[in-house]
C-alpha cells in the first residue's frame, strides 16, 4: 500500500484506526524514511491536495512536542537519527512546496518548514533558510498568490524561533520582505500574512526601534494596515499595536495621540474583532505602567533613581477611556454568554479592571455616576454593566476612598445576586463575582451590624441559585475565608457562627447534579478547604468531624466502579477534590487526627489505606494528591507513620519513577522529604533505593525541569533522617550538587531566573542537611563523620562565593537564597571549624555583601540565621 493510499485512508471512519497504526509503526521503526517519504509526498504535484497537505501535517507534528521535554526529544531524534543528506532533501522538498498551486500543500508547507527551523537554526544548520524565503517573496515571476505560505513561513518561524538563532542583519532582510507585503493592493490573505509576520518579528526588532527613521517606517506600516479594507488585516495591525506597547513603551510617545485617536473610532466604529483588539492596546498600556508605576516606587524607596518612568498615558485619557468602555462596549453583552465568549463587552470589562488599577482613586468620578444611573435600569444589559463596573472598581482605589461608595452601595448590588429580586442570570452572576471581589478586597469596610449578616444569608441562599451563580458565590464564600487568615489561629475568630452552616451548605452543593457545570463542585471544595484553613480553634471538633465525612465519601469513590467513560472521569474528579479536602484537614488538625480517639491510629490508618488504593489505580489522576494527603499524614503522626513504611514505600518509588506525570513525581520527591523528617533514622533501610532513583532522574535530561531542585533538596532530609549513615552516598550526590551548581539560565527570562532562584535555593538546603546530618548528634550518642566534608568544603564555598558576587552586582538573587548561602557558611564553619574559619575570614570584603543583604531584608528568621552565621564565622 502507497503512502497515498494510507493517508487517504485516514480520512475514512471505517480504515482511520488502520491507516493510523500503520502511520505510527513506520514512524517508531524508521524514522528517517517516514519523514522522508512525508516530504516527497508533500512536494508531489501529481497527487491531490488531500494526501500532500495531510502529509505535511504529519511532518510537522514528527517534529514538534506538546511538552519542553518531548520537543527535546523530537528534536534529537531529527538530528541524530537523520543523514544530512536526507534532511537536505526534506527541507528542499518542504521550501519547493511552499510556491505550490496547491494551497493546502503550500499551507502544511509553512508549517513543517517552521517546525524544521525551531529545530536546525538553534545549531546554525539551516543558514540559508531566511535569505532562501527573503528571495522567493521577491520573486517577480510569481503571483502573489503564490508567495502567501512563504510569508506565512517567515511569521511562524518568527513566532517560534529561539530569539538567539536570528541577527540583526536577517531582521532588517525580514522588515523589508514583510514591508513589501503589507500593502492593500495586494491579496487579503497576503497582507495578512505580512502583518502577521510583522506581528512576530516585532520581538526581534529592537535595533531597528532605536532608529527614528527605521521606527517611523515600522509603525507607519502599522497604522496604515489599522485602515486597511480587510477586517484581518486591521485585526492582526492593532495586535501589532498591543505588542508595540508591551515591547517598546518608552517610543510609544511619539505616536499616542494619533493611536488613541485610532483606538477610539476602532472601538465605536468598527466591527468587533478589530474594536476588541483596539481595547486591547489599552489593556495592555494599563498593565505596561501599572508595572512600571510599581517598579518606580520600589526604587524611589531604596533610594536608587527610576530606570524605566512612567509617562501617565492611561492617566491623561482616563475619563475618555472609562465613559467609552462604560458607555459604548460594557452594555454589548451577549445572551447567555459565559467565560469562554470573547466579545467586545468582555474586553471591556478586562479594561476596566486594569484601568481601576492605574487610576486609582481618579477613576471614582468616571464610574459612580455610571452604576448609580443604570443599577437599577429596566435593560438587564445596564444592571450588569454597572454591578460589573462596581465589583472592577474594588481593586483601585484605596479603601478609605472606597468606603461611602461601597457602602453606599452594597444592598442594592447584593440584591441583584438573588433571584428574588433579580430575574436575570447574567446579572445575578455578575452580582455574586462582585460580592467575591469585595470579599477579597474590601471586607474589613462593611459595617458588621448593617452588612455583614445581609452578605451572610445572601450566600448561603445564592448557593441555591443555578450552577453558574453558584459557582461565583462559592468563591465569594472562600474569598470571605481568605480575609480571616491573621485570626486562623485564635481561640474563635468571626468565621466560627459561620462555619458549620457554609461547610454543610457547600457539602450539599457537591452533591448537586449540576456539579459539572461551570466548574462548581471545584469551586465547592476550594471554598471549604480555606474555611478549613482560616477556622479558628474552636472549629477544630467540627473539622474533624468533616474529615471523617469526607473520609467515607471517598472510601464510597474506591469501591463503587463507574460504567461509563463519563461516570469514571467524574470519579477521578472527586477522588482528586477529596483528596485535597483530606490534605487541608490533616495540615489545619496535625496531631489532633490522634487525639481523643479510642483507637488513636484508626483514622490515619484508614487514610493511608485508602491513598494506597488510590495508588493502586492506573493512571489515576488523583495519584499526585494522594502523595500530597501520604506527606501530610506524615508530618501530622510524626514517628508513628513507621507503621506504614513496608505499605507505602513501593508506591512512592512507583511515583519517584513516574516521568510521564511530572507531577507525580514531584509530590512523590515531596512526600519522601516528609517521611523522612517523621521517622528519621527508620528510613535508612530503603535509602539505597530511593537514592538510586533520584540519582536517576536527577541525570535525566528529559525529565521535565520542575522535579529537580525538590528532588536535590531532599538529599538534605534524607542525610538529616539517617545522619552520620549518609557517607554511602555522600560522593554521587555531592557530585550531583556541584554540577547543578554550574547551571545558569538568560537573565532577561524571568521565568528562569525564578527557577534558577529554586534551583540554588534546593542547592543550598541539601548542603545544609548533609552537613549537619553528617555531623551527627552527640545526645544521641550518634558520632560525627563531618571529617568527611573536607574535600567539599572549598566547591562549596565557591558555590556560595558566586552568589555573593551576583548579590554585589545584579537583583536577581532571591532573598532565599541569600539567606541560605549565609546558613551554609555558618554550617560548614560550625562543623569543620578553623581552617574553613580562616578561609572565609581571608574573603571577608567578598563575602560581607551578602550577610549584610541577609540582615536587611527585613525577614526576621533570616537576621536572625545571619546573626548566628556571623558570630559562628567570626566576621
Amino acid at each position: 500500500m502507497s503512502l497515498t493510499e494510507i493517508l487517504l485512508k485516514t480520512q475514512s471512519p471505517a480504515t482511520q484506526k488502520e491507516a493510523e497504526t500503520l502511520l505510527k509503526t513506520a514512524e517508531t521503526n524508521n524514522f528517517p524514511q517516514y519523514v522522508t517519504e512525508l516530504a516527497k509526498e508533500l512536494s508531489n504535484e501529481q497527487s491531490s491536495s488531500q494526501p500532500r497537505s495531510l502529509a505535511g501535517v504529519l511532518l510537522k507534528l514528527a517534529l514538534t512536542g506538546q511538552t519542553e521535554v518531548n520537543q527535546r526529544q523530537k528534536s534529537e531524534r531529527w538530528l541524530q537519527q537523520l543523514p544530512l543528506e536526507a534532511r537536505a532533501q526534506c527541507k528542499q522538498a518542504c521550501l519547493q512546496t511552499l510556491t505550490s498551486p496547491c494551497i493546502e500543500a503550500s499551507r502544511a508547507a509553512a508549517q513543517a518548514v517552521a517546525a524544521i527551523a525551531f529545530i536546525e537554526m538553534p545549531f546554525h544548520q539551516w543558514p540559508d533558510l531566511l535569505k532562501r524565503l527573503n528571495g522567493d517573496a521577491a520573486r517577480t515571476d510569481l503571483q502573489p498568490e503564490m508567495k502567501i505560505s512563504v510569508v506565512q513561513a517567515i511569521g511562524y518561524i518568527c513566532e517560534g524561533v529561539d530569539p538567539e538563532a536570528i541577527t540583526e542583519a536577517d531582521v532588517n532582510e525580514l522588515l523589508n520582505t514583510i514591508g513589501s507585503t503589507m500593502n492593500d493592493a495586494l491579496p487579503e490573505k497576503l497582507y495578512e500574512a505580512g502583518t502577521n509576520a510583522m506581528l512576530n518579528t516585532l520581538e526581534f526588532a529592537s535595533h531597528n526601534m532605536k532608529n527614528q527613521a527605521e521606527r517611523n517606517m515600522i509603525l507607519n506600516l502599522i497604522v496604515t494596515g489599522t485602515k486597511s479594507r480587510y477586517v484581518s488585516v486591521r485585526t492582526k495591525a492593532y495586535e501589532c499595536i498591543v505588542k508595540t506597547a508591551s515591547f517598546y513603551y518608552e517610543y510609544i510617545g511619539e505616536y499616542i495621540k494619533g493611536i488613541y485617536e485610532s483606538t477610539f473610532k476602532a472601538i465605536r466604529e468598527d466591527v468587533q474583532p478589530v474594536g476588541m483588539q483596539a481595547i486591547e492596546f489599552w489593556t495592555t498600556l494599563c498593565e505596561e505602567e501599572i508595572y512600571l508605576l510599581e517598579e518606580a516606587q520600589e526604587q524611589e524607596m531604596k533610594g536608587e533613581p527610576v530606570a524605566k518612568p512612567c509617562a501617565n498615558y492611561v492617566k491623561q485619557c482616563g475619563q475618555q477611556l472609562c465613559e467609552l468602555l462604560l458607555n459604548e462596549c460594557l452594555i454589548k453583552q451577549e445572551e447567555d454568554q459565559d467565560e469562554e465568549t470573547r466579545n467586545i463587552a468582555t474586553s471591556a470589562a478586562m479594561c476596566l479592571g486594569f484601568l481601576s488599577q492605574c487610576l486609582h482613586n481618579d477613576i471614582l468620578p468616571y464610574i459612580l455616576p455610571f452604576i448609580e444611573k443604570n443599577i437599577n435600569s429596566p435593560d438587564w444589559h445596564r444592571r450588569e454593566a454597572s454591578v460589573l463596573a462596581f465589583g472592577a472598581m474594588m481593586e483601585g482605589p484605596d479603601a478609605e476612598c472606597l468606603r461611602l461608595p461601597l457602602q453606599a452601595a452594597f444592598e442594592t448590588v447584593l440584591s441583584k445576586m438573588l433571584v428574588r429580586y433579580e430575574d436575570n442570570a447574567q446579572v445575578r452572576d455578575t452580582a455574586a463575582w462582585a460580592m467575591s471581589v469585595v470579599c477579597g478586597f474590601h471586607i474589613q469596610l462593611l459595617i458588621p451590624e448593617k452588612h455583614f449578616q445581609p452578605l451572610i444569608d445572601s450566600l448561603l441562599k445564592g448557593l441555591d441559585d443555578e450552577a453558574r451563580v453558584a459557582r461565583n458565590v462559592a468563591f465569594a464564600i472562600h474569598n470571605l475565608a481568605r480575609a480571616f487568615a491573621p485570626y486562623a489561629n485564635e481561640p474563635t475568630n468571626q468565621l466560627s457562627p459561620l462555619f458549620e452552616k457554609f461547610v454543610a451548605k457547600l457539602l450539599q452543593v457537591t452533591k448537586r447534579e449540576d456539579r459539572t457545570e461551570w466548574e462548581l463542585a471545584d469551586n465547592a471544595y476550594e471554598a471549604i478547604n480555606n474555611l478549613v484553613e482560616n477556622a479558628a480553634m474552636d472549629m477544630h471538633p467540627l473539622i474533624k468531624k468533616l474529615l471523617i465525612e469526607v473520609v467515607k465519601t471517598l472510601i464510597m469513590t474506591v469501591e463503587t466502579q463507574p460504567t461509563t467513560s463519563d461516570g469514571k472521569e467524574e470519579r477521578e474528579q472527586l477522588q482528586m477534590f477529596l483528596c485535597g479536602n483530606i490534605q487541608v484537614i490533616i495540615m489545619k488538625l496535625q496531631s489532633a487526627i490522634i487525639e481523643g480517639d479510642a483507637q488513636s491510629m484508626e483514622l490515619p490508618d484508614k487514610i493511608v489505606q485508602l491513598m494506597i488504593e488510590i495508588l493502586k489505580i492506573q493512571n489515576a489522576p488523583a495519584h499526585s494528591d494522594a502523595f500530597m494527603v501520604i506527606g501530610a499524614v506524615a508530618n501530622a503522626v510524626d514517628s508513628a507513620f513507621t507503621r506504614y513504611l513496608q505499605y507505602i514505600m513501593e508506591f512512592v518509588c512507583l511515583g519517584l519513577n513516574n516521568h510521564a506525570e511530572y507531577q507525580v513525581c514531584q509530590n512523590a520527591v515531596g512526600t519522601v522529604g516528609d517521611i523522612c523528617r517523621a521517622v528519621e533514622h527508620e528510613i535508612d533501610r530503603y535509602c539505597d533505593q530511593i537514592m538510586v532513583i533520584l540519582a536517576k532522574n536527577l541525570k535525566d535530561d528529559h525529565l521535565n525541569k520542575a522535579v529537580k531542585p525538590p528532588t536535590l533538596a531532599v538529599f538534605g532530609d534524607i542525610a538529616l533522617a539517617i545522619g552520620p549513615n549518609y557517607e554511602r552516598f555522600l560522593k554521587e550526590s555531592m557530585e550531583i550538587i556541584f554540577s547543578a551548581a554550574l547551571a545558569d539560565v538568560d537573565r532577561e527570562d524571568e521565568d528562569m531566573v525564578e527557577y534558577l532562584n529554586t534551583l540554588r535555593e534546593s542547592i543550598l538546603e541539601a548542603c545544609t542537611g548533609i552537613i549537619q546530618g553528617l555531623n551527627g548528634d552527640p545526645e544521641r550518642n550518634i558520632p560525627s563523620k563531618a571529617q568527611l566534608l573536607q574535600p567539599y568544603a572549598d566547591p562549596i564555598l565557591q558555590f556560595v562565593g558566586a552568589i555573593a558576587a551576583e548579590v554585589n552586582t545584579s537583583g536577581d538573587v532571591a532573598p532565599s537564597v541569600v539567606k541560605g548561602a549565609v546558613g551554609v557558611l555558618g554550617d560548614l564553619v560550625f562543623v569543620l571549624g578553623q581552617p574553613v574559619k580562616e578561609k572565609i575570614m581571608s574573603h571577608r570584603a567578598h563575602v560581607e555583601p551578602l550577610f549584610q543583604e541577609c540582615e536587611s531584608s527585613g525577614d526576621k528568621a533570616a537576621e536572625q540565621v545571619a546573626q548566628w552565621a556571623r558570630q559562628t564565622c567570626g566576621l
